[in-house]
């Protein structure tokens, strides 16, 4: 029976320690790149609509990583612990967390992309809505700024005559 990383090293075998630990941190460091991919997509496309940024979606992208790395260690967890009950000795269930974590990452990148573009439209459809709601005090206005030049390129003329 060999246990995930318990056996190597109450044997002292450390470069095998070393070579457990690295593949079962591979998934934690997939994720965390999806996560960083995710928060600058999300930060490009904010700016490419002229969104306001704020520290609200920077302490989503920390909750988030949180939610994932728990997620993540609980994973490994359970794959130590079965490791002792079966004689497996990868961490295979972290690995399909991960994976999924990944996967999931993805999603999000395309999801956002196009929610954003759909709170701006909605912005820009409430925005044409209001002037069009409003076009009688907007008319009224322009024209009455119309009759003021006119009014007053009379006078100038009157003026210079």
């Amino acid at each position: 029976m060999t246990i995930l990383f318990i056996t190597k090293y109450l044997a002292g075998d450390m470069i095998s320690l070393v070579k457990e630990i690295k593949i079962a941190l591979i998934p934690f460091f997939l994720v965390l790149i999806a996560m960083i991919i995710d928060l600058i997509f999300g930060i490009q496309k904010a700016i490419s609509l002229g969104e306001v940024r704020t520290s609200y979606g920077l302490r989503r992208s920390g909750k988030k990583f949180i939610e994932y790395y728990s997620i993540l260690i609980l994973a490994l967890t359970v794959d130590i612990l079965a490791s002792i009950v079966d004689s497996y000795n990868l961490p295979y269930i972290t690995f399909t967390v991960g994976v999924y974590l990944v996967i999931t990452e993805g999603i999000s990148i395309r999801e956002k992309a196009s929610e954003k573009e759909r709170r701006k439209q909605n912005k820009d459809i409430g925005m044409l809505l209001t002037i069009f709601e409003n076009r009688g005090d907007i008319l009224k206005t322009i024209t009455d700024i119309a009759k003021r030049e006119l009014e007053k390129e009379k006078e100038e003329k009157q003026d210079a005559e």
